[in-house]
Order: structure tokens, then sequence, then C-alpha cells
């Protein structure tokens, strides 16, 4: 999940690989990273993360929680990349216990291909992680790993739901607003088998549907925040568009598949 600042921020400097301030003994290898985490726009990311490892502590899946958290952290690392490619300042991500992660960056995209590309950073790198797990689970025959891989999947799925400030409704603002639609219908859906799924996600769709439904309202009241943003070109609208679809389905089959494999076993 992405979302803006008002507040000056910077690029992670591990991603720049700028020369940090301290002690000429430090300035290296794992002494850099320490630095790092010492400093104060990083010690939020590092307090927040402990946060949520120690909320799974006492948890009887423990270990398929850090599998996701794992997962998450990756999805986070994969918008901090495309950030950082498109030269856009950014924090490090503030991780929320039993929701999720939030970038803060304050610099907004210039236009509607790096909105976009930002968006996808994320739920590609996460793909990609829980494809990691599910491979590592099928060869050592873990049922957790398996667990933690179709969380992931499930995760990544969930965040391209596109509507409100997820990393798919950031997605639909720039291809086409009307995904919206079909988007509000997922998440109100969701909110319907609470029952099934637990407050976690009907409180996360309920956070979604919120915010889709104040950018709608903005749009509708001529105060759209793409309207100063360079618009897609055809072409890079179907780049876009088909990069999402492909992302869309290779998190919905892993899910799927992993889904079938962690039940299969339960038998």
């Amino acid at each position: 999940m992405i979302e803006s600042l008002r507040h000056p921020a910077v690029i992670p400097d591990f991603i720049h690989f700028s020369k940090p301030a301290g002690p000429p003994n430090l300035r290296r290898g794992f002494g850099t990273v320490f630095l790092r985490v010492l400093e104060g726009r990083t010690r939020v990311s590092v307090i927040s993360l402990l946060l949520v490892i120690a909320a799974h502590w006492f948890s009887s899946n423990f270990s398929v929680a850090m599998g996701l958290l794992l997962v998450l952290v990756t999805h986070e690392l994969g918008h901090l990349v495309a950030l950082s490619i498109l030269k856009m300042p950014a924090r490090w991500p503030v991780f929320i216990p039993f929701v999720g992660a939030l970038i803060l960056f304050e610099k907004k995209p210039r236009n509607e291909l790096h909105e976009a590309w930002v968006g996808l950073g994320g739920p590609i790198a996460g793909l990609l992680a829980s494809l990691a797990l599910h491979l590592i689970a099928v060869k050592t025959g873990s049922p957790k790993l398996l667990m933690a891989a179709a969380a992931g999947y499930g995760l990544n799925l969930f965040n391209l739901i596109p509507l409100g400030e997820s990393d798919g409704g950031h997605v639909a603002a720039c291809v086409g607003r009307w995904l919206w639609i079909p988007g509000a219908i997922v998440h109100a859906g969701l909110l319907s088998l609470h029952s099934v799924f637990g407050w976690h996600l009907m409180f996360a769709s309920g956070l979604f549907l919120l915010s889709g439904m104040y950018r709608a309202w903005l749009w509708l009241d001529g105060r759209d925040t793409y309207a100063d943003k360079q618009p897609l070109a055809p072409v890079s609208r179907w780049i876009v568009a088909g990069v999402y679809i492909l992302t869309v389905c290779g998190c919905g089959f892993g899910f799927r598949e992993t889904l079938d494999q962690v039940l299969l076993a339960a038998r």
C-alpha cells in the first residue's frame, strides 16, 4: 500500500548507496545498515516491524505468520525499488499489526505511468516472494510454508482489488476508473462474508471501501487528485493493464493451487 505525505522524506540510503554519516570504522559493510537502523527516519519502520513480530509471537501459527511477513516486506521493497527507479523520495514502510504496511512519500508521481508502476511494483515483488515460498514448500513438503505461500498469494490478490488506496486502486485510477465499480462490489462481498474470513479482512475491506467512496466523491465533485497528472498513452495503458491482469492471474492461480494443496494435506 502506498500513500502521500506532506513532510520531508527520503528514499532509504541503501537503495542509492550513499555514504552514511558516522564513525569511519562503521562506514562500510554491516555498519552501514546498523547506522541506518539507528537513524530516526528508519526507527519507526524497525519498531513497527518488531511490533508485528511481537503481535504474532504467541500465535499458534507463528511460523506461518513470519512467512507471510516475509512476503509483506518483499512487497513493500518492490514499491521502494519502483520509487527509487523513478527518483521519487519515500520513507521506509510502516508496518501495522494484522493489517499490512504503508509507505509514505512526499513527491507525488508526475504522470499516471509512474503512478501505475509504483502501484504494481509491490504486488509483482510479493508474487515472486509467494512463488519462492511455494516452491520451497513443495520441495520440502512443509505444510506451514505452504500455508504461508497461500496467505502471501491471497494478500497480494486482495491488495490488487481495484478500489481506494490499495495498489489495485492506484492502477485502476490510471487505466480506467470504471474498474472502481467491480472493486467496490468485491469488497462489499467480502464484508458480507466476514464470518468466513474474520475481522481482519473485514476491517481492511471497510477501509478500502471508505477510501474508494471518498476518491469517487472527489472525482465526481471535480476535485480529482489525478487531474494534474499526464494521462497514460494508449500503448502504455494496454501494457499496464496487461501487467496488472497477469499479476492478478498469477496471484489467483497460486492462491488456488496452494489452498487446494493445504486442504488436501489436511484430510
